[in-house]
């Protein structure tokens, strides 16, 4: 092995390990269901592990002053811990928490139809451990919304709902 192929080797393994210890922590895809007509993020019914919600957010994709919701926990509380199979549903609000502030580029969120959503809660704990999911709000005949999950196969293809594909033709980010 030469000097080259050596310092090459070295660089590739310190900077597999700095990605791994990164302050972003890690996203893992959650389930979307509607619950009671509201979307919701649950845990995976195979998830190892319980998981304590810091936050919880929606927010609208693609929009530069999209839609926003969410809701923080208070300072000194105790967070709600999910576990597999459970759900933090939109609009719920445990005593807990408080509803955030809106920032410049954001307003209310209002679902419509044909738009992208994406829907995260991230740990109490400080490891910025996150579970997302990316749905999009279609015509319920009944009236309100009906939401639709994009479709995430194990080989990094998305599926796109119909409701996203008319507006956007685009995967969301």
């Amino acid at each position: 092995m030469n000097l080259y192929t050596l310092i090459v080797a070295w660089l590739c393994g310190v900077v597999g390990f700095s990605a791994h210890a990164t302050p972003l922590g890690r996203t893992v895809y959650g389930v979307f269901e509607s619950v009671d007509g509201n979307p919701a993020i649950c845990l995976p019914s195979d998830a190892k592990r319980s998981f304590s919600v810091g936050w919880a957010v929606i927010s609208e994709s693609y929009a530069q002053k999209g839609g926003f919701w969410g809701v923080a926990l208070k300072l000194n509380a105790s967070p709600l811990v999910l576990r597999s199979g459970e759900c933090f549903v939109y609009g719920a609000v445990p005593e807990e928490y408080e509803l955030e502030g809106l920032g410049l580029n954001e307003r209310a969120l209002k679902f419509e139809e044909n738009r992208t959503y994406v829907f995260r809660i991230t740990e109490s704990s400080g490891t910025n451990d996150t579970y997302r999911v990316v749905f999009c709000a279609g015509e319920n005949h009944g009236g309100g919304f009906k939401y639709f999950e994009y479709t995430h196969l194990p080989d990094g293809v998305t599926i796109t709902p119909f409701c996203d594909a008319k507006k956007n033709r685009r995967t969301p980010e």
